[in-house]
């Protein structure tokens, strides 16, 4: 599991490769404990900032709740024609969380 710097923009990140796939550069899989703090500590390095994730239906039922869980909201189900299946865009955005949604950052 990575972050990557969104392109031209320092306000944005976007988390990535977070395994449950054969698609995944690395196949790998995280536990659910690994997946979460993972996130988490993601919000709280990163929490003045735009998060995206994408992910694919392989992924979706191990790392879409965690997701969830942190603040994230999804934006969207996008058709994939390469990989002739379903991606999902999840975006974290600092205005749209409450504290409730990131623990790791405010207790």
């Amino acid at each position: 599991m990575k972050i990557e710097n969104f392109p031209i923009c320092c306000g944005a990140k976007i988390l990535c490769d977070f395994g449950h796939t054969v698609l995944s550069q690395n196949i790998f899989h995280p536990s659910e404990k690994e997946i979460n703090t993972f996130i988490q500590k993601s919000c709280y390095d990163f929490g003045n900032k735009i998060l995206f994730a994408v992910i694919n239906r392989e992924q979706y039922p191990k790392i879409a709740p965690a997701l969830k869980k942190y603040g994230f909201k999804q934006k969207g189900r996008y058709f994939h024609d390469v990989h002739n299946s379903y991606i999902y865009c999840f975006i974290r955005a600092p205005d749209e969380s409450s504290p409730s949604d990131c623990p790791y950052l405010y207790g």
